[in-house]
C-alpha cells in the first residue's frame, strides 16, 4: 500500500508530465523576431474567457499599459493604424499623459504632438485645447468651433465660429455680426453687431433674409449717449408701430386706463396735432338755429352750485382723468361760441336801448 507522501509525489510528477506535453502545442501558436513575439492565428484570443467573440477579448479584468520611464510625460499609448502599400499608417491614437507637478489626464489625436480632444483627471473635457478650463472647452482653431446641424437643411441648429453665434442661419454670410438668430429659412432674421468705439456701439439689426440689409434698428449711439430706434431702414411702408402699451420715463403707472402712450416728465415737442373724427365732435353746432343758449342766470347758477363752467370737467376730475386735448380744445371752443352769443345778445339789447335813450331825449327837447 502506497504511503501519503508517495501519492503526493506521484500526482506531482502527473501533472509536471502533463503540462510539458502541451508545451509544444502551445508554444507552437507563437513565433519570435528578435525581440519580438508574434502568433498567426487567424482565430480570436480571449484572457479569462474560453469564447472570445472579438480578435482579443479581455474578461472579469483590466488591461494595464504601463511607462517605466518617470521622465515620460506620456504612457504607453493605444495606437489605430491602417495598412498601405507604404506600411502601416497611423490614423489615431489615444495616451495618458502626466505632467511634473503630478496632473494626469487623457488625450486622443493623430499623434502626441497633436492631441485633438483630451479629458482631465478633473472632469474637464477639451476639444482642440490641450488643457481645457472648464467642463466642456472648445477651441475652433478654424472653421466652426461648434455645429449641430439637420440632415438636409443647409442651415445648421447652432453653430459658434470665430467668435460669431449662429441659430438657424449660414454663418459664412456674417461679417461684423456676433449673434444671428432666425426662426425658418426665409423669415426676418435678427442679429447683434457688434459697432465701433465712437459713434454707433452695439446694435441690434432686423436683417431681410433675401436682401441681407437691415430693416429696422435699435442702436446704442455712444456720441450722444443715447438709445435709438431705427426704424424703416429699408424702404417699408410703415413707420413703426406699437401694439400695447408704451411707457416712457420712471414710475410710470398706467392710469387711468384706455391709453397707449404714458410719460412722466412731460413732452416737449414743436407740434402737436390732434386728430378729430366727425365733425360732431366739434362746436359749430353752437351757431345752429336750433342750439339751445343757456341763460347767463342758469350758467350764473351752476357756477354758483358747482365753482366751474357747465360742460367743463372739475378741477378734481381733471386730476384723476387728466384732459383729452380734442375734446378739450372743442369744449373750450363751445363756450367761446356761447359767449360770442352772450356778447352778441348784449349788443342787440345796446343797440335797442340806445334808440330808445335817443328817443326819449327827443322827446324831452319837444
Amino acid at each position: 500500500m502506497m504511503h501519503r507522501t508517495q501519492k503526493r509525489t506521484y500526482k506531482t510528477m502527473v501533472t509536471c508530465f502533463a503540462l510539458l506535453s502541451l508545451c509544444p502545442v502551445a508554444n507552437a501558436q507563437w513565433n519570435t523576431l528578435g525581440s519580438d513575439i508574434y502568433n498567426t492565428n487567424s482565430g480570436n484570443v480571449g484572457i479569462g474567457t474560453v469564447l472570445p467573440i472579438s480578435k482579443f477579448q479581455v474578461t472579469d479584468g483590466d488591461i494595464n499599459l504601463e511607462s517605466t520611464n518617470p521622465m515620460s510625460v506620456y504612457t504607453p499609448s493605444v495606437v489605430f493604424s491602417t495598412q498601405s502599400n507604404t506600411g502601416n499608417q497611423a490614423v489615431g491614437s489615444v495616451w495618458g499623459r502626466t505632467s511634473f507637478n503630478g496632473d494626469k489626464w487623457i488625450e486622443l489625436g493623430t499623434s502626441p504632438n497633436n492631441a485633438l480632444m483630451s479629458i482631465e483627471n478633473n472632469g474637464n473635457v477639451g476639444i482642440g485645447v490641450a488643457a481645457p478650463s472648464a467642463k466642456l472647452h472648445i477651441d475652433g482653431v478654424t472653421g466652426a468651433a461648434f455645429k449641430v446641424t439637420e440632415t438636409g437643411n443647409p442651415f445648421p441648429w447652432f453653430c459658434v465660429d470665430s467668435r460669431k453665434v449662429g441659430i438657424n442661419v449660414a454663418v459664412t454670410s456674417w461679417t461684423q455680426t456676433t449673434l444671428m438668430l432666425s426662426g425658418v429659412t426665409g423669415t426676418t432674421y435678427l442679429d447683434i453687431v457688434n459697432g465701433a468705439t465712437t459713434g454707433f456701439g452695439s446694435q441690434i439689426r432686423f436683417i431681410d433674409p433675401f436682401t441681407m440689409q437691415p430693416r429696422h434698428a435699435i442702436v446704442d449711439d455712444l456720441s450722444s449717449n443715447m438709445m435709438i430706434i431705427y426704424p424703416n431702414m429699408g424702404g417699408c411702408s410703415e413707420v413703426m408701430t406699437i401694439k400695447g402699451k408704451l411707457l416712457l420715463g420712471s414710475p410710470v403707472t398706467p392710469t387711468p386706463a384706455g391709453y397707449t402712450l404714458y410719460a412722466t416728465e412731460g413732452i416737449l415737442t414743436e407740434k402737436v396735432k390732434v386728430a378729430v373724427q366727425t365733425t360732431a365732435d366739434w362746436s359749430d353746432f353752437v351757431f345752429d338755429k336750433s342750439y339751445k343758449l343757456p341763460t347767463l342766470r342758469d350758467v350764473e347758477t351752476f357756477i354758483d352750485n358747482n365753482q366751474h363752467l357747465p360742460g367743463v370737467p372739475s378741477a378734481d376730475e381733471v386730476v384723476c382723468e387728466g384732459i383729452d386735448l380734442g375734446k378739450m380744445d372743442a369744449k373750450l371752443l363751445q363756450k367761446v361760441e356761447e359767449l360770442t352769443l352772450y356778447v352778441l345778445q348784449l349788443q342787440k339789447q345796446n343797440e335797442e336801448q340806445q334808440k330808445v335813450i335817443e328817443g326819449l331825449v327827443v322827446w324831452s327837447k319837444k
